[in-house]
């Protein structure tokens, strides 16, 4: 006697056991492969409380974090120097000495506060470094 073949579907699940990561490939390939994958996001996904646990004190943690933050419209800063940079686009660096640095050399020397004026004059710019007193 001979026993007649049972008809099966690839990939076909009764859907039982789709949770339990069994069944379907589920696009993963052939086979029972498993839709929840182990490490740490398939133990969020099978226990959701814990998750929405450790969101719930991120987000009380951030803001509280946030309340400790403090703005300022204008912070105080005691910059020891000031960089001042001029373009001057097409100018050899005796155009630009000649122009700009000398210039603002000129300018910042009568403020009281400055204390040493150092400057550079290359081709296409110009830099004014200013150094404060304390």
């Amino acid at each position: 006697m001979q026993q007649k073949p049972t008809p099966t579907t690839k990939g076909a699940s009764d859907g039982k056991n789709i949770a339990n990561g069994q069944g379907s490939g589920g696009g993963r390939g052939e086979g029972g492969g498993g839709l929840i994958g182990g490490g740490l996001i398939g133990y969020f996904i099978n226990n959701s409380v814990a998750a929405n646990l450790i969101m719930g004190m991120l987000l009380i943690g951030g803001f509280i974090a946030g309340l400790g933050l403090t703005a300022q419209v204008f912070p105080t800063i005691d910059p020891g120097t000031v960089t001042v940079t001029v373009p001057y686009p097409g100018a050899t660096p005796s155009e630009v000495e000649e122009s700009i640095t000398r210039r603002v050399e000129e300018a910042v020397f009568g403020i009281d506060a400055v204390e040493k004026v150092t400057s550079k004059a290359s081709e296409n710019s110009g830099v004014i470094i200013i150094e404060l007193k304390d």
